[in-house]
């Protein structure tokens, strides 16, 4: 009886300890899934999807999650003088979260945005940057929670 005891805690123990490692490997870094940088606004979860599915013309660059790591999966060349908007795929964030995306040129902030995520778990934010501040150079922007850095991607105007 004693040994089937012990081979039952140990099948316990062994469970748990699978458990526990699945937690943690799949935990990330943050509440950021993905981001694209497109000409134009992606106002809901699903264009988001099929936008990064699609790609296209329209849609400059696409970053997407991998192993807990952001990956480059699309880039195509910026034009000059066009609208940006910066659409980030958010998840296992409550509705009304604020994030404040930052877009510098040559390590300098040009724009500063606050948005909230108007969904509930999983949903977009996007931060658009004036086609009059696109010029050539290079660019990054900067999504923060709080004070927290959450999402840095660089890329230039050609």
């Amino acid at each position: 009886m004693k040994k089937k005891t012990s081979l039952i805690v140990l099948m316990i123990f062994i469970v748990l300890a699978i458990l526990i490692g699945f937690v943690l490997v799949n935990k990330g870094d943050g509440p950021v899934s993905g981001m694209i940088l497109a000409d134009k606004v992606l106002d809901n979860i699903d264009e988001y999807n099929s936008a990064e599915e699609t790609q296209g013309s329209e849609i400059y660059l696409v970053v997407s999650s991998a192993y807990n790591k952001l990956e480059e999966e699309y880039k195509t060349s910026i034009p000059e003088s066009e609208n940006l908007y910066a659409t980030i795929h958010i998840v296992e964030c409550p509705k009304g979260s604020e994030f404040t995306g930052k877009w510098l040129k040559d390590d300098e902030v040009i724009k500063e945005d606050v948005v909230t995520l108007a969904t509930d778990s999983e949903g977009v934010v996007t931060c658009m940057l004036d086609g009059d501040n696109v010029t050539k150079g290079s660019y990054s922007f900067e999504l923060y929670e709080g004070d927290r850095k959450i999402l840095e991607k660089t890329f230039s105007v050609e």
